[in-house]
């Protein structure tokens, strides 16, 4: 009886690794940021690692992030003088606390059915709008924003919105109190994809900086 438990204590486990890793999104996301500029970057997320590529508006890739979210590191790469650092950020990030609401209204973008949420900080004067993908296969993203630990309120709001673990969000819009946009982030491309191991790694010719 007690082999008989002990096979199936370790089935639950190896069942609940299985799910809870089965259907976990596995590919490319691009994206356009919209401030002073427009800029695009790409996500490449395969499991716990996730690279960040920044390219400039002849295409090329400026500057490189490789981020682990088991262990909470963040390394930068510069392909132009082949130089690779450590960019974790061990700060403690202040929390805004702005007034939550999902507005019940829901659209399609670029094939996902998205739900709105909006956050409002009248300490801040800003309001944010997210469309949050329906699906929640992205478990990705929360670690990745606070493995990240941006100061932007598109990034630090987003952290504060309930049950997100597994979300992600389409499009953010960054307004003022009286709708004057200040910054707009938006998917433009999405492709689930095997993702190569090598993604991941640093160049053998990358030298490390010392800061």
């Amino acid at each position: 009886m007690k082999k008989l438990g002990l096979i199936i204590a370790v089935f639950a486990i190896l069942i609940s690794s299985i799910s809870s890793s089965y259907g976990q999104f596995e590919g490319e996301i691009r994206f356009k940021k919209q401030k002073n500029s427009i800029t695009e970057y790409s996500y490449f997320v395969k499991g716990d690692r996730v690279r960040v590529e920044e390219y400039g508006t002849d295409g090329s890739t400026k500057g490189v992030m490789l981020v682990d979210l088991k262990s909470g590191t963040v390394t930068a790469l510069s392909p132009d003088r082949k130089l690779f650092m450590d960019a974790t950020n061990d700060k403690v990030p202040s929390k805004a606390h702005p007034q939550l609401t999902k507005t019940g209204n829901s659209k399609t973008i670029n094939g996902m059915k998205c739900s709105e949420w909006t956050a409002r900080s009248e300490k801040e004067q800003t309001q944010v709008v997210y469309w949050v993908i329906d699906d929640a296969k992205y478990p990705f993203f929360e670690k990745l924003l606070r493995t990240l630990n941006r100061k932007d309120r598109l990034s630090k709001y987003w952290l504060e919105l309930p049950g997100i673990e597994n979300q992600f969000t389409m499009v953010g819009i960054e307004k003022t109190l009286e709708g004057a946009q200040r910054t707009k982030l938006e998917v433009i491309k999405m492709s689930e994809e095997t993702i190569s191991e090598s993604m991941f790694s640093i160049p053998k010719d990358y030298v490390k900086f010392e800061k």
